[in-house]
């Protein structure tokens, strides 16, 4: 997916050499985009999709990947959406009981009305932690 959907908006834009780490990760990219097979983006590959369908967008204040304002734009974009954000949360906020709490009614009821979000209020931010193994006990 990368490859394909990532890496040719990103080669020749990007250049990280003043950070901690450089430009190794794009110089990672670009080797294995070189050798992975991959197809072209469609020209209106950026284009904004739109659509009636209810959309539940999750996301955490600490996401880098895809930050609550990515999930504020998507939402423009879909009437019948509903935008939790988890304070304090990062990238797989599914995990977060609440909130799998909600998707799990969303799929359900197969709308965004009417779902109970009032424990999104309570979301305490996830410890900090420098393991592997998750934070301390």
């Amino acid at each position: 997916v990368i490859c394909n959907e990532d890496y040719p908006f990103m080669a020749g834009q990007y250049d990280s050499g003043d950070t901690i780490l450089g430009n190794t990760l794009l110089s990672v990219i670009q080797t294995e985009c070189g050798i992975w097979p991959r197809g072209e983006p469609v020209p209106d590959f950026h284009v904004p999709v739109t659509a009636a369908a209810p959309v539940l967008l999750l996301t955490g204040t600490r996401d880098p990947v895809t930050p609550p304002s990515y999930a504020e734009q998507t939402a423009a974009h879909f009437p019948h959406s509903l935008v939790l954000t988890g304070v304090g949360l990062g990238h797989s906020v599914i995990t977060n009981y609440c909130l799998r709490e909600i998707a799990g009614a969303f799929i359900e009821s197969g709308s965004v009305q009417g779902l109970d979000t009032a424990c999104v209020a309570r979301i305490k931010p996830a410890p900090f932690f420098t393991s592997i193994l998750g934070p301390n006990p």
